[in-house]
């Protein structure tokens, strides 16, 4: 489904740079190259040591607008964005991801035709520089809020991620939105699910509109003692939906609760390897407290189960299996 844009509305893009200089080109490229022209490009970089503060500037382009900030992490850099964002819709890329050409004009054709509050789009990974690709044929699907929940949290994938999608800048500012800067893995997900609290329409299509660039030595594939407390900031992404009044009744519980279960297994194996008595015990406690519900929850297979008992009842000799 083919649409054209019936009304120019500005688009404010933000991306969030830390020492991003061997991808940056490539995404700026993508983004300057859009068929939809409408746009307000807000880079911010977030204390780079290295040259993505110049590689941004080699542009020649007045929809460019450059911030340089102490670092402060993706979330403040993002929060920083939303505060000089100007645009009707907002979009956000990270650095060393790129567009495919036709993406935004498609989603804006599509909200202008249904009126969506948020639009979810599906991605392709690449571990190596790949060239953007014309999406041809796009269909959208309407989704209900609990089919949205679900979609979004979602342990096969980066559906929580803020990229891929875009959101109504208005619903983000009246409802005074904003990513967690105490959270470093996950704030995605927390600030996507706080979003759709809301939202009246939404959709998705499985159309590849976005590449997601995998990079080896970036936070999300790298661990030892010291990056293991950082990388537990994605139980409190979970632990502060069950926070949120009347959870237990939504039909997405279960789901959250058997993802963050898995979690705790993971984290419970590689607590107790590097020795952290202290952090194993509170993991373990956790997991004891919502095993029952993990169990009888459907998300994952009985394989997956089996692998999760194994870690809780078995975590050092599965590390050292694994390893």
């Amino acid at each position: 489904m083919m649409m054209k844009v019936t009304e120019k509305k500005e688009v404010s893009i933000i991306i969030p740079v830390y020492n991003a200089e061997k991808y940056l080109s490539r995404c700026i490229e993508s983004i300057v190259g859009q068929d939809y022209t409408d746009l307000q490009i807000i880079v911010v970089d977030d204390g780079s040591t290295d040259n993505s503060l110049e590689v941004v500037q080699d542009f020649q382009d007045d929809r460019l607008q450059v911030f340089s900030i102490a670092n402060g992490g993706v979330s403040n850099a993002r929060n920083f964005g939303l505060s000089k964002a100007t645009g009707y819709y907002v979009m956000f890329v990270d650095a060393d991801d790129w567009l495919n050409p036709n993406v935004i004009g498609t989603l804006i054709s599509a909200e202008q035709h249904y009126g969506y509050d948020l639009i979810l789009g599906n991605y392709s990974r690449d571990t190596e520089y790949s060239k953007s690709k014309q999406v041809s044929t796009i269909s959208f699907k309407d989704l209900t809020k609990d089919e949205t929940y679900r979609q979004v949290i979602n342990p096969y994938g980066f559906y929580g991620s803020v990229w891929a999608k875009i959101f109504k800048l208005d619903i983000i500012k009246d409802n005074n939105l904003k990513f967690n800067n105490n959270i470093t893995v996950g704030e995605d997900l927390l600030f996507v699910y706080q979003y759709l609290n809301f939202v009246k329409t939404v959709a998705y299509t499985d159309a590849r509109l976005y590449n997601y660039y995998i990079n080896k030595k970036s936070v999300l594939n790298s661990l030892d003692t010291d990056t293991l407390y950082h990388r537990l900031d994605i139980l409190k992404v979970y632990e502060t939906m069950f926070q949120q009044k009347n959870i237990q009744k939504q039909s997405y519980y279960t789901r959250a609760v058997a993802i963050y279960v898995r979690e705790l297994t993971d984290w419970y194996c590689y607590a107790v390897h590097f020795k952290q008595k202290k952090l194993s015990a509170s993991l373990k406690e956790k997991i004891k407290k919502y095993w029952a519900i993990f169990m009888k929850d459907d998300t994952f297979s009985a394989k997956n189960k089996l692998a999760a008992f194994l870690k809780y009842h078995f975590p050092a000799l599965v590390y050292k299996l694994k390893g």
